[in-house]
This record gives structure tokens, C-alpha cells and sequence, in this order.
């Protein structure tokens, strides 16, 4: 292979992994992001949205425009397709740049750099990368084009997401000599480029402990945990992702908006909404939510399900309630009145009321979907089925074969 040959071929692959830092954005921009949008519009009609607006926009409620025109207007302009110009712009530019630079100094490398470099520049003029640069800015391109395609999958890639990019990209190299000082010289460079397909995160706290051990500047918060991750479905992940979004305790849930909480975090509208209603129900009982789970009892919407039992006219439904919370009473050593009392406390907060009427008391053709909720389910009625005669299978054209 011809030095011209090798030259194409590093050229050629420094701009097929350009390209790879850039498209999974470009290709969530024209397709996933759509469907994450819809996926809260398409669920609210005028009645939830007017609901929304009450609760927690009441001087921006629409009066002569139709509430979901103004609801969709109004959310694109914040959460629209322009908020990823500027990190995606700036992700081109930074990416763009270390290929050059690592694609340049891999010619001087190979000594194939003479026939792609200018006479009047000359190679030893040419900028060349130390070896433990180029480590450090590959591993950090094999994190950003792994975690950009694990988020195109999930359909969860934001334009913080594309900042967080450029900046993996930005400090790759500090972070290498940093942490490749310690290393023998054998081992800096594979040692960079192993660093840098770590987030930035967790070098960040790897660099902080490191940092704290040494020079006794705090107490090392390593072992602490988050607390979103006490909820039943909130995994390591999805917390960090409300993290991402401001929301770091369960009481900051229990009080978001789950419209803009989604929206901001790509997540299902559904699924927002019972985190928040989880939530609910652990700023009153703490550590002891997951005992309510045992009795059915996980959510706001349980909550307010067996109130309305509670009170209800029925009396073998409310007998039933009754000993449930006689139960819970028992497991939790508190009294039934105390726990009846905490109960009504979650049922008639004003955003359990917004999460039951938004999450369950939706119309649907017309048809009133509470009522339909809270009646009892039809159980199928026998029938009794006639015997017949039980006739012996036949092979498959045993008839023809006879006719």
C-alpha cells in the first residue's frame, strides 16, 4: 500500500467516525423525537389540558385559543428541535477538529504525513499529538458514540445530552494526564484511552474521592445513595435522568409537573405520573412505602381507591376496606384512626386530586371512564354446555380417499 493509499484509507476513517459522533442526534431529531413528543400530546385532550393549566399555570390559560393549540404551541417553543442548534453545532466543531488533529498525527506517525503535508509547512513543523492526546480523545469518542446510540435505541437523547458530548470531548485529554501520571510509561496511553470511555461523572467523582482521600478536604459521600431509587420503579438510571432535570428528592417529584418532568426527561407520560403519585405517598410514610405495597397500597391512586371504599354505601366493600386498613394499622404499630387519618391527608391533597382525575378520570368517546373504574368487574356467567357425542378423528382426507 502506497503512502497515498494509507493516507485515504486514515482519512476515510477519521470521517465515517466523525459522522458516527453526529448522526444518532441527527436521526433522533427526525424520528424518536416525534414519537417522545406524542407521546404526551397525543394523551391529553382539552379537558386534561385545561385541568394542567389550573393547577400549575393558572395566569396562562388560553382563553381564545383552543387549549391543546396553545398547549402544543407552547411547549414546542421551550422544548422544541431549535434547543439542539447550539450543542450540536458546537459537537460538530470539537469533534470535527480532534479527527484532524488525530488523523495528522497519525500520518507523521506511519511517515506518511511528507506526501499529505505542503513542502512550504514541512512535517517537522506539523503539530503531532503526544500519544496519550489521541488515547484519551479516542476513548472518549467510543463513549460518546456508544451512549448516543444506547439513547437513540431508547428514544432518550436531549440536547443536554449532546452538551454533555461535546463536553467528554472538551476535557478527554486533561482528564487523561491526570490520571495517566500515576501509570508506568507502558501503561499511560492504554490507560487514557480506557479512562476515556468512562462518563464524565464518574471520573469526576473518581477524581473528587481521590482528591478528598488525600488532602482530607471533606467527607467522602461515595457510599451515599440517591433516594429516588427507594420508589419501586425508579431504577439507578431513570433517577439519574430526573436528577439530570432538578429533581434529586422524592418531595421535589411528589410536588413536579409531570408534563414538563416528561418532556425534559423522555420519559412516558404514564410513567412520570406514577412516580409522582409513589411519591405521594412516601413523603408521608418514608422508609415504610414499601409495607403499603404489600396491601395494595402503592400509590396515591390505591390511596384514594380505598377512601372511596371507605366512604362508599356499600357495606360489604367498606367491611372490606376497614379490615385492610385495620391490617396496615397492625404492621405499621399505629393506631387504625392514625392511619385512616394519613390516608384522607394523601387522598385530598390537591395533587392527588390532579393525578386522579388526569391519570384515571379520562373521557374516552364519551364513555365516563371513572364510573367505569370504579364499578365492580363482571365476573363471566356460567353456561352450561350441552354433551354431544365424542366422534373419533379421522385422517386428513380419509373422506375423499372414501368418496
Amino acid at each position: 500500500m502506497t503512502q497515498h493509499h494509507y493516507g485515504i484509507l486514515i482519512w476515510s476513517a477519521c470521517l465515517v467516525s466523525w459522522s458516527l459522533v453526529w448522526l444518532p442526534a441527527l436521526v433522533h431529531l427526525s424520528m424518536t423525537w416525534y414519537r417522545g413528543r406524542n407521546r404526551v400530546f397525543k394523551q391529553l385532550r382539552d379537558q386534561e389540558i385545561r385541568l394542567y393549566y389550573r393547577y400549575f399555570a393558572p395566569t396562562e390559560m388560553p382563553k381564545d385559543v383552543p387549549p391543546a393549540r396553545h398547549f402544543e404551541r407552547y411547549f414546542a417553543h421551550v422544548y422544541g428541535r431549535r434547543r439542539y442548534v447550539i450543542p450540536l453545532t458546537l459537537l460538530l466543531v470539537v469533534s470535527g477538529c480532534g479527527f484532524c488533529a488525530t488523523a495528522g498525527t497519525i500520518l507523521i506517525w506511519q511517515g506518511a504525513g511528507a506526501y499529505w503535508i505542503k513542502p512550504a509547512t514541512g512535517a517537522a513543523t506539523m503539530l503531532v499529538l503526544p500519544g496519550i492526546a489521541v488515547a484519551s480523545f479516542l476513548g472518549a469518542f467510543t463513549w460518546v458514540v456508544t451512549d448516543q446510540l444506547q439513547r437513540l435505541r431508547r428514544g432518550d437523547l436531549t440536547q443536554h445530552d449532546v452538551g454533555v458530548c461535546v463536553l467528554r470531548l472538551l476535557v478527554a485529554i486533561p482528564f487523561g494526564y491526570a490520571f495517566s501520571s500515576w501509570a508506568t510509561e507502558s501503561f499511560a496511553v492504554p490507560l487514557a484511552f480506557l479512562l476515556g470511555t468512562f462518563p464524565t461523572g464518574a471520573l469526576s467523582k473518581a477524581g473528587q474521592r481521590i482528591v478528598t482521600r488525600n488532602l482530607q478536604l471533606g467527607e467522602d459521600d461515595s457510599r451515599l445513595g440517591i433516594e429516588l431509587e427507594q420508589l419501586q420503579s425508579v431504577s439507578r438510571s431513570n433517577a439519574e435522568r430526573f436528577m439530570e432535570a432538578g429533581i434529586s428528592t422524592i418531595a421535589e417529584l411528589a410536588n413536579s409537573d409531570p408534563v414538563d418532568l416528561a418532556l425534559r426527561t423522555n420519559q412516558s407520560f404514564d410513567y412520570v405520573m406514577d412516580c409522582c403519585a409513589q411519591g405521594v405517598v412516601w413523603v408521608y410514610f418514608t422508609d415504610k412505602t414499601k409495607l403499603l405495597a404489600r396491601y395494595s397500597l402503592r400509590s396515591a391512586h390505591e390511596v384514594t381507591w380505598l377512601i372511596e371504599r371507605l366512604n362508599g354505601s356499600d357495606g360489604e366493600r367498606r367491611t372490606r376496606a376497614q379490615a385492610v386498613v385495620d391490617e396496615l394499622a397492625r404492621a405499621l404499630e399505629m393506631t387504625p384512626s392514625a392511619i385512616r387519618h394519613t390516608l384522607d391527608r394523601i387522598a385530598e391533597t390537591p395533587f392527588t386530586r390532579f393525578l386522579i382525575e388526569i391519570g384515571s378520570h379520562r373521557t374516552r368517546n364519551g364513555t365516563d371512564v371513572d364510573a367505569v373504574a370504579r364499578s365492580e368487574p363482571h365476573l363471566p356467567t356460567r353456561v352450561d354446555v350441552p354433551e354431544k357425542s365424542v366422534t373419533t378423528s379421522q385422517p386428513e382426507g380419509a373422506n375423499v380417499a372414501a368418496e
